[in-house]
């Protein structure tokens, strides 16, 4: 199943401050993961992808995409847990490939931990 429904998504504003409030981290120099346990059926993804960091609209939202779609490739994989992701200024130099490869790092990384 590599469906991400709403149920997979971190949307209102107390389920973040959740994950902010007590954190384990992970990350690169070009983003950070921040992660909890959760009570939840299945992990699930809030993003950060600041104006301040990542100018373009046009940009925000490709790297939105392709998170999100690592994300559904590899949820079943990871613990339940919530996940926010926190993109840098730096995240706008990576290809395509560089960020899918850097995210699937990651999600192995998160997956043994």
């Amino acid at each position: 199943m590599y469906a991400f429904p709403k149920s997979r998504r971190l949307l209102v504003k107390d389920d973040f401050k959740k994950v902010f409030d007590k954190p384990n981290k992970i990350g690169c120099p070009y983003y950070v993961v921040l992660y909890r346990k959760s009570l939840e059926d299945a992990p699930r993804l809030g993003l950060v992808i600041a104006k301040k960091k990542v100018k373009k609209s046009v940009d925000r939202i490709k790297i939105k995409r392709i998170i999100r779609e690592s994300f559904r490739m590899n949820q079943n994989q990871l613990k339940k847990a919530d996940f926010v992701f926190i993109a840098s200024a730096k995240i706008n130099e990576l290809t395509k490939a560089e960020l899918r490869q850097l995210l699937d790092n990651t999600w192995i990384k998160l997956e043994k931990s």
